[in-house]
């Protein structure tokens, strides 16, 4: 039980490098947030009206994150 459990770790951290891989994303496995200038990027495309997911691909980030972003920043 204990094997599987940490295959099953190990495969999702391999997939979790390989979603961030295209756009260059530092995957490490631990969660350090983004630099304050993505954010500010985020908000600024979303007031000149581009949406929550081209923000999401321009950005690599998730979708939640940017959501959660501009809601903030207003």
């Amino acid at each position: 039980m204990w094997t599987k459990i940490k295959s099953e770790e190990l495969i999702h951290e391999r997939k979790a490098k390989d979603k961030y891989k295209n756009c260059g994303y530092d995957y490490t496995g631990v969660r350090n947030g983004y630099p304050e200038d993505t954010k500010q990027k985020a908000i600024k495309y979303y007031s000149k009206g581009n949406g929550f997911r081209r923000i999401e691909r321009s950005l690599c980030v998730s979708r939640v994150s940017a959501v959660n972003w501009v809601t903030q920043g207003r």
